[in-house]
Parts: structure tokens; sequence; C-alpha cells
């Protein structure tokens, strides 16, 4: 016979995306804890499934909007910029961060190219780092190169752990790198009248002498 799942799983699968937000209430008004424990707590759930009414929904119940793990909290999780927004304008603290992957900035450019996750962040102060820049050239992930460098990165920036832009400039926008990548070079010569013209000259044979002018 399957175990019951506790309140406590009830809730958390709850505000994953398992049920409503009245079977949150429900469970809440039952007793389950909404804070959670080691940065695994229904607010994480929810903002993982994105749902930003689970979320209000939770923060008005009381749980942390941190967390209660600095290397995990619920902004770092957000996978919706609209979430992320609302975290931050209740007051979510902008510090957190991850011994390997970093703070929430890494983890958006780590999942997509989602400039408008990015901007939300950066327009709540958190600041480009190096390391920004170096991740998320070499993930491609050109809206937000772009929306770093407007927003003051640094192409010559060197990460603390020394990396830096070497070989990975190729792929920064050319009107801040200052020079084109060479496939945009070559596209730019292949258009040009007189390199087609070029081309098809050497693409005709040269015809072969008659005998009779042997």
């Amino acid at each position: 016979m399957a175990k019951t799942p506790s309140l406590q799983d009830q809730l958390l699968h709850a505000a994953g995306g398992r049920g409503t937000d009245d079977d949150l209430r429900a469970l809440i008004a039952r007793g389950a804890d909404v804070k959670g424990r080691a940065g695994a707590g229904p607010l994480n759930w929810a903002v993982n499934s994105g749902r930003l009414s689970t979320v209000q929904l939770l923060l008005d119940a009381g749980a942390s909007i941190d967390g209660d793990h600095p290397e995990h909290t619920p902004l770092m999780q957000a996978k919706r910029a609209e979430v992320a927004r609302y975290l931050l304008e209740r007051g979510a603290r902008t510090d957190g961060r991850e011994a390997l992957r970093g703070d929430a900035l890494d983890f958006t450019i780590d999942r997509a190219d989602d400039t408008e996750h990015a901007r939300v962040l950066l327009d709540h102060g958190f600041r480009v780092e190096p390391r920004h820049l170096i991740s998320a050239t070499k993930k491609r992930r050109t809206g937000i190169v772009k929306l770093l460098l407007d927003r003051g990165g640094d192409i010559e920036g060197i990460d603390r752990d020394g990396s830096s832009l070497p070989r990975d400039r190729a792929r920064v926008p050319r009107e801040r790198h200052g020079a084109a990548t060479p496939r945009a070079r070559r596209a730019r010569v292949a258009r040009r009248p007189d390199h087609r013209l070029r081309a098809t000259r050497r693409t005709r044979r040269r015809p072969r002498a008659r005998q009779d002018d042997r």
C-alpha cells in the first residue's frame, strides 16, 4: 500500500504546479509549513514552476522571500522575468550566490537568452561582472551579450579566476568590439558586385585551342 504523502510533501507538490492555489490555502490552513528547509521550501518550488499567483500566496502566508539558504534563493531559481521582478519589488536580496554557478544573473544566462529577465535583474541593482559577459558570449546568448555591453560590460575585463575573452571576442557584436567577425567580413565581401564578377570569371573555362590554330 502506497504511503500517504506528508502534509509538507503535499504542500511542495502543490506549490510546484501539481495543485491549485485553493489546494495550497487548504494545506496551509491545516498547518503546513510555508518556510521549508535547506533551500527547498515551497517558495522555491513555486518560482521554479513560474506561477506568480502561487508566489504571491506563499509570501503573503509568511514564506521567507530569500529562503533559508544563501546559495539557493528563490530569486536565483526564478525562471520567469515577471516572477523575478515581483520578488525584487517585494525586497528580495540581490547578493545570493552559489559557489559554482554564481548569482541570479549567472543562473539566467545559464538557462536561456532571456534578455527581459536579465534586464529586470540589472534594473534592480545587479552589476555586470566579467564572468557574466564571458559566460553569455560562450553560450551564444546574443541578446544578453548586447544588453551587458550596453550596461557597461567590458570586453577586456578579467574575471577573478583569471579568465577573459580571448578567442570568444569574434562573437561579441561588431558595433561594440570595433571590428566585424570573420563570418561577417566574408559575407560582406561576397555581396560586392566586383567580387561576384571575379568569381564568375574564375569559373568560366578557357576555350580549348582549335587544331587549325596550332
